[in-house]
């Protein structure tokens, strides 16, 4: 197992693929055997599942109706879309990632991209062939794709391995990788799924920018993005440099920081503006093997300088960190990182305080609210209304506002006792609008 587990909404159930061409669907409530709810066997040839599973609650069905449902990208060149509850094949279409993307010297055993899911349930995934497919969520049938080749190479494209993110804007940020063809480099790519298109299997009106060449060297970037509310991009290169781009203009911002370690793993933003991440040591021994936090927002002074924290002493106290980074939405933030120790045949979770909640997601994220790097969506779809208080006034409760990051401008109260006079003794719940308390 690869990848970095889902779990679906109420964290009654967690969805894994394996190399050895199965999906899990566990239990993790239960003790094994009976932990399996079910599981998922590829048919004919198999092939490994290494791109995460991508989850949503209302998956559009094709006669009606929503269903729960995951979907995957297996190296057999099939993404998959199955019943999340009974485990049921939805559909299946061809992304052309048979065999995923191709090995390199530091890399030898590539993942595969994760599907995303945006607010509409529009599923898109990144492919080994170079293309960026929209799959209709019902059927699985290619709404558009298109062809990621801002290196002009003469025949086939740049790899995409890297899972996509969603920004707040709906643009979906695709990071390339390098491959072994003369020329290979690797690219981000600003894509607008509202803009019409010609040609539908070439949908090249939709990509708005590139941007230069991020790594000449294989492989160049392998781990997930990360979009934070403000819409900068920020993108983990492979050999140890993570670049900041402004999502609507495609500018650098800032100086590249340098990580001294290679990026493996999508990091994690909290609401203070602190990236998380893990680093290990390539296949020559270069790098550290740490967990680092960054402060990356606001900017640390006038002139940009990275400011660094850095957990534990570094080489000889890690192994290598690989997948992603997991941050609660609690108080304190709590990151959890796993590390694949090779000198002790073992591995370790790490917990630390980052001092800040996650930023805002549909359910707890793996890194952020950006689409949680190996998950579904991107940002809150569901608002759910308070109540007033017992025997109180449905008058004296409401919403009235939602912004795109679904955050919610009401109040609730009301008196238990004496209803009809309203006079808000107990507060079941406020918000703050127009400089003070509503109804005050």
């Amino acid at each position: 197992m690869r990848m970095v587990p889902t779990i679906n909404e109420t964290g009654s159930r967690l969805f894994v693929g394996t190399d050895h061409g199965k999906v899990f669907c566990v239990d993790t409530a239960v003790s094994p055997p009976q932990r399996v709810v079910w599981q998922w066997q590829m048919s004919g040839t198999v092939y490994p599942v290494r791109s995460g599973i991508a989850y949503d609650p209302t998956a559009p069905k094709a006669g009606g109706g929503t269903e729960p449902a995951v979907y995957f990208q297996a190296n057999d060149g099939q993404t998959y879309s199955l019943n999340a509850t009974t485990g049921a094949v939805r559909w299946q279409q061809d992304t052309g990632n048979l065999y995923g993307p191709p090995p390199a010297a530091d890399h030898p055993d590539p993942w595969s991209s994760t599907p995303v899911i945006d607010l509409y349930g529009n599923v898109f995934v990144g492919s080994a062939n170079g293309f960026v497919y929209c799959l209709n969520p019902s059927t699985g049938a290619v709404v558009w794709r298109v062809r990621l080749n801002a290196t002009g190479l003469s025949n086939g494209a740049e790899p995409v391995e890297a899972t996509p993110a969603i920004g707040e804007n709906g643009w979906l940020y695709v990071a390339t990788r390098t491959s072994a063809q003369v020329g290979s480099v690797s690219h981000l790519y600003a894509i607008d799924p509202s803009r019409e298109a010609a040609n539908p299997q070439d949908a090249q009106e939709k990509i708005v920018w590139s941007s230069f060449h991020l790594d000449w060297n294989e492989p160049g970037v392998i781990a997930g993005l990360v979009v934070d509310q403000c819409g900068t991009v920020m993108v983990p290169i492979f050999h140890s440099l993570l670049y900041r781009f402004d999502g609507t203009s495609g500018e650098m911002k800032g100086d590249a920081l340098f990580t001294n370690g290679k990026l493996c793993q999508a990091p994690a933003l909290n609401r203070n503006g602190l990236l998380i991440l893990g680093t290990s040591k390539d296949s020559a021994g270069l790098g550290e093997r740490s967990i680092r936090g960054f402060q990356i927002s606001p900017e640390p002074n006038a002139s940009g300088d990275w400011v660094t924290t850095t957990w534990g002493n570094g080489a000889g106290v890690f192994g290598d960190f690989l997948g992603g980074v997991l941050l609660r939405a609690n108080s304190r933030g709590w990151a959890y990182l796993a590390d694949a120790n090779l000198a002790t045949g073992a591995g370790a979770v790490y917990r630390l305080n980052s001092g800040s909640p996650s930023m805002p997601g549909d359910w707890p994220t793996l890194g952020c609210g950006n689409r949680r790097h190996h998950t579904a969506r991107t940002y809150p779809y569901t608002l759910i209304e308070l109540g007033p208080f017992y025997e109180g006034s449905p008058n004296a409760q409401g919403a009235f506002s939602v912004d795109a990051l679904g955050r919610v401008v009401g109040y609730a109260h009301g008196n238990p006792v004496y209803p009809e006079n309203y006079l808000p003794i107990e507060w079941y719940g406020a918000w703050w609008q127009n400089h003070g308390w509503p109804n005050l």
